[in-house]
Order: C-alpha cells, then sequence, then structure tokens
C-alpha cells in the first residue's frame, strides 16, 4: 500500500465566500439576536476570516446553539492565551460553555 500523502490543509481563517445577506441580518435584529448596526455581511472578496479591533466573526447556528451579545467577556479571556477566535469553535463549544 502506498504511503498516505497529506496535503496541505488551508488555515481556519480561510472560509471561502458567505452565504450572510442583509435580509438575514435583519432578521437576526427582528428576532433580538444582535442589536441594529451591529452586525453586517463579508464583502463579496472577503473569503478570510480578519476580524477587525472591537468585531468578531460568528456563524449564525451559533446563536440557536446559546450564543448571545452581548457577549461574556469570560469567553474571550478564555480563547486568548490560546489564539482562538469565536469561528474556530463548533455549535457544541457554546452548548458546553452554558453548561
Amino acid at each position: 500500500m502506498a504511503p498516505k500523502v497529506d496535503c496541505p490543509k488551508p488555515p481556519t481563517t480561510v472560509l471561502g465566500p458567505s452565504l450572510m445577506t442583509k435580509t438575514l441580518i435583519a432578521n437576526m435584529v427582528s428576532r433580538g439576536l444582535i442589536a441594529n448596526g451591529n452586525g453586517r455581511t463579508p464583502l463579496k472578496d472577503e473569503i478570510i476570516a480578519n476580524p477587525q479591533l472591537d468585531e468578531v466573526v460568528i456563524f449564525r447556528d451559533f446563536f440557536s446553539t446559546g450564543l448571545w451579545f452581548p457577549m461574556d467577556l469570560v469567553l474571550v479571556q478564555i480563547l486568548q492565551p490560546y489564539n482562538m477566535y469565536i469561528h474556530q469553535l463548533t455549535p457544541n463549544s457554546f452548548v458546553r460553555l452554558n453548561l
């Protein structure tokens, strides 16, 4: 059997094109998940997660598992020493953190 060739994987910051729309953002605002003006859709050519200061990259599925804003700063303090970002977590992480 031939040895398995390891293919380089893209970094977890490469997310690809987003399916988020302004209509979906408006729906999240109307449901009280985020405040009006606090969410934005990525630009068409924005495929790499590069959060600016005071900005986080999230997936809308995270809200169904318990994430809400304003977010408890303890979460940021937990992730910072490991150079992790919220978009690198799974929805199950938020279920576990809610315990």
